[in-house]
């Protein structure tokens, strides 16, 4: 009788965001096999800026038609702003309109698989009703895609900076449990993770498996000088995971993954 072993049996993997993502992803892990590392490699502080008061208020003034909303953390700087009826909202993927639900705002509009800028801008409404007022809330670090893609589809798009996003080292706990485990990997969410990541290389094991959420963020991760060993195919944690898990599966050198 054949018994089937888990894929990431013997795996302990860097889930590098907390919160409700993180357990998700932990869950997931777990179900393959592995062992979750929760170690958020960035963490996110609002602004408080007096422009993106100023975007709030006209906001709830009904100043703009569209909300485009790219990240949780920036869901979470709208906590307490209503608004004005008839504007839409635009999410960039699950996980953010989940966020904005959590705030009370709804959601019209999410792309149906691709979940970055570009699939947004793939599945923006076209043709309208003529240039629209767009308010997209972002971080210090944020990519012009989105906005540059927006208005050239005609719009005029704020984008003030909502959150700045600042790198947050693996502390000695971490690196120690990293350092313990006969495999390990790092998931890879985004540029800003794959940087927080890259700049504490000197640190980290030499065999840890990169494992990046996209071909952008790939991008970003070969950029910041990290050795990236598996994209997923689609940007969502359910993606990334089975990604990871393929790759344990065939892993050359791997011991066999069933037995008598």
């Amino acid at each position: 009788m054949k018994t089937t072993i888990a894929p990431l049996t013997g795996w302990r993997v860097v889930v590098p965001r907390k919160g409700e993502w993180a357990e998700r992803v932990a869950g997931m892990l777990r179900a393959e096999g592995a062992e979750p590392l929760i170690a958020p490699l960035i963490r996110t502080e609002p602004t408080h800026s007096p422009e993106y008061a100023q975007a709030l208020r006209r906001l709830a003034e009904g100043g703009y038609d569209w909300l485009v909303v790219t990240s949780a953390a920036a869901a979470e700087t709208l906590a307490g702003t209503v608004p004005a009826p008839g504007t839409r909202v635009a999410a960039v993927g699950p996980a953010t309109a989940a966020a904005l639900a959590d705030v009370g705002i709804a959601v019209d509009l999410v792309p149906g698989s691709e979940h970055s800028a570009c699939g947004l801008l793939d599945a923006w409404p076209r043709p309208g009703d003529g240039p629209a007022r767009l308010l997209a809330p972002q971080s210090d670090l944020a990519s012009p895609e989105l906005a540059d893609g927006l208005r050239e589809l005609g719009h005029t798009v704020d984008t003030p900076t909502a959150y700045l996003t600042i790198p947050v080292e693996l502390d000695a706990d971490a690196l120690a449990a990293l350092g313990s485990a006969s495999r390990r990997a790092a998931l890879v969410t985004s540029g800003s993770v794959a940087t927080s990541l890259a700049a504490q290389r000197e640190h980290l094991p030499g065999d840890l498996v990169i494992a990046c959420i996209g071909e952008r963020t790939a991008q970003a991760a070969r950029e910041a000088g990290l050795e990236v060993a598996l994209i997923a195919p689609e940007r969502s944690a359910d993606a990334l995971v089975a990604a990871l898990a393929r790759f344990a599966a065939g892993r050359p050198g791997d011991p066999a993954r069933e037995h008598s």
